[in-house]
């Protein structure tokens, strides 16, 4: 393995390849696990980072091996869940709500600040006495089972796993090894792929071939996605021909939510924006970046895990309990008792700590002239396109400005077959600005729409928010035992509606 990096590796990928990885995601092996970890510097000082292959890259540990595979389906604790499961709907719901809140910490949770917060709470929730003020009664030695895994195997794992530790990465929002798994499982199902009775030198001849097509049909879909048209105006209009359909998809998406936000103008080129809470209040899909059926496919590699996303059938005994737990997180009379896929996601709402979020974004003028708008939520650092934060104050559909290179289609399709485009492109990938480029009158249009002090909301909606811990929501099991949880909660804000 050691001679696979120190050797193999700088041949494989001359030139600065390797200096530009910023982000390597292994599963459980251990081996391969140690082998990454010895050859990465993005966690290290300068001096020493200089010293490693991957001088540049963070290592993140795959979550679903972390917690599907050595949680819930791990032999240790997999006949536990399943007894709890068992038991009751309404612990059901309990455990299904825990299982989704340990992917908060690797999805949603942004800081350190608000990790150790939740890391708090979820060890008070777990060791709570008082079961009947949760949704579901879990016995205190069950409890102490489930403590155990999420202190010593999850939460001691942070720096590889929590998403917090990797906002200052491009990491295209991966979080397991999914892609590289569904790749190598086409490789391993190809009939040019290689099998166990070849020797290697006939191995390393077929993967370069399956490799080699593999980027002509990249480079043919990237030439199809630049030279296709959208059939509907309304797709046109928010679509950017150079982009990539995925880029296009994501950014578009940035661009129509823009509406669901606040602004406030605190200083001449600095502005507050915060989500209408109260409007859109976004759901557990949303909130982890991921669509309902990534999440649900994510959760449900195993088999036995597929039921959790199945509707279940409820006894008349469990409706009245669905029926009693509606009127705790939804409030008395507001809609009919609702499936067990809703009410899941209405009791993530009731348990999980979820944050409110005031983002900064700057109106910034480089020494060259050139204008530039940065936003706070790094999303432009981790996904390399604008925001939905950026578009509040634009105000209009994206541009091909607005994302990295490396979301253009020519980029895919020319780079390396084009010296001459290939030059630009690596000039355009090196200027690495920290925002997105904006036109001098698109700058003056941003400074004219408010004056400075002057905003949708009173300015206190957004400083409650602004680097500080501001829970969400108004009727959640945390806001209705603070009293319980004081020491706990005293350093963290509670929403209140402010007109």
């Amino acid at each position: 393995m050691t001679m696979f990096f120190s050797r193999a590796m700088p041949l494989l990928h001359p030139g600065d390849a390797i200096q530009r990885v910023e982000l390597i995601v292994t599963d459980a092996d251990p081996q391969e696990t140690s082998a990454i970890a010895n050859h990465i510097g993005g966690n290290l000082k300068p001096s020493a980072a200089e010293l490693r292959l991957f001088i540049n890259a963070f290592h993140l540990w795959c979550a679903w091996h972390r917690i599907n595979r050595n949680f819930t389906q791990d032999s240790k604790y997999k006949s536990l869940l399943t007894k709890i499961k068992n038991s009751c709907v309404l612990s059901r719901i309990e455990v299904d709500v825990l299982e989704r809140w340990l992917w908060y910490f690797i999805k949603n949770y942004e800081s350190n600040e608000e990790v150790d917060c939740c890391k708090l709470l979820m060890e008070i929730y777990l060791n709570d006495e008082m079961q009947s003020s949760h949704i579901g009664q879990i016995d205190e030695d069950d409890r102490k089972i489930i403590c155990e895994f999420v202190t010593k195997s999850f939460n001691s794992n942070q720096r590889k796993l929590f998403g917090a530790e990797f906002v200052d990465s491009m990491n295209i929002g991966n979080a397991t090894t999914g892609a590289s798994e569904g790749y190598h499982s086409g490789i391993k199902k190809s009939h040019l792929g290689p099998n166990a009775n070849d020797p290697m030198h006939v191995t390393a001849e077929k993967l370069v071939k399956l490799s080699g097509s593999k980027e002509v049909e990249k480079s043919q879909r990237a030439a199809y996605d630049s030279n296709a048209t959208y059939g509907k105006a309304k797709d046109r209009k928010g679509t950017v021909q150079q982009f990539s359909t995925f880029c296009n998809n994501k950014i578009s998406s940035e661009s129509e939510s823009s509406t669901d936000f606040f602004q406030f103008r605190a200083e001449e080129n600095t502005f507050f924006i915060k989500h209408n809470y109260d409007k859109v209040d976004m759901d557990a899909a949303e909130e982890l970046g991921i669509s309902v059926e990534e999440y649900n496919a994510i959760l449900c590699k195993d088999e036995s895990a597929a039921a959790v996303t199945k509707e279940v059938e409820l006894s008349e005994e469990d409706t009245m309990k669905i029926e009693t737990l509606r009127e705790k997180v939804l409030g008395k009379g507001n809609g009919t008792t609702p499936d067990y896929a809703q009410i899941l996601l209405e009791s993530m709402k009731y348990i999980i700590p979820r944050f409110e979020r005031t983002r900064v974004v700057k109106l910034i003028q480089l020494p060259d002239g050139t204008w530039i708008l940065v936003c706070s939520c790094g999303l432009f650092k981790q996904m390399g396109y604008a925001c939905q934060h950026k578009y509040k104050l634009l105000r209009r559909d994206p541009k091909s400005s607005d994302a990295k290179v490396r979301w253009h289609n020519g980029y895919c399709e020319d780079y390396g077959s084009n010296d001459e485009l290939t030059s630009a492109y690596m000039a355009l990938r090196s200027a690495n600005l920290p925002g997105i480029p904006v036109t001098d009158e698109e700058a003056a249009s941003i400074k004219a729409s408010m004056q400075v002090g002057s905003g949708d909301k009173h300015e206190d909606f957004f400083r409650r928010s602004l680097n500080k811990l501001c829970l969400r929501g108004e009727k959640t099991f945390w806001h209705e035992n603070a009293d319980r949880f004081q020491d706990a909660l005293q350093n963290v804000a509670f929403c209140v509606p402010i007109q």
